[in-house]
């Protein structure tokens, strides 16, 4: 029930109900994020020293984030709805080794 009185140029309003009816609801966002390591692979050229390597590319880790909206009515999360997903996929490092040399007998 809403009662509101309007005295001495003052508009007061109040508000009754039942406390077990009542319910704080908010809303918060939660992200969840996830890195996915890159690989590296190695390949091997006989146009390199014994010693030289060649990093053809340096990687890159990937990543996937999901981030949800929560609704809370007194304190208890009631809904949990995804409202955007990213996903990056991993680029693998390359690098060039030459090939291993057998010692000599």
């Amino acid at each position: 029930m809403i009662c509101s009185k309007v005295e001495n140029g003052k508009i007061t309003v109040k508000i009754f109900g039942n406390i077990e009816d009542a319910q704080n609801i908010s809303y918060k966002t939660e992200t969840v994020r996830k890195v996915i390591k890159h690989d590296t692979i190695y390949k091997i050229s006989k146009n390199l020293k014994p010693g030289e390597m060649k990093i053809i590319n340096p990687g890159r880790d990937g990543y996937e984030i999901k981030i949800f909206k929560l609704t809370v009515i007194n304190g208890i999360i009631s809904e949990r709805e995804l409202v955007d997903y990213q996903y990056v996929k991993p680029i693998n490092a390359v690098i060039v080794l030459p090939p291993e040399r057998k010692a000599k007998k």
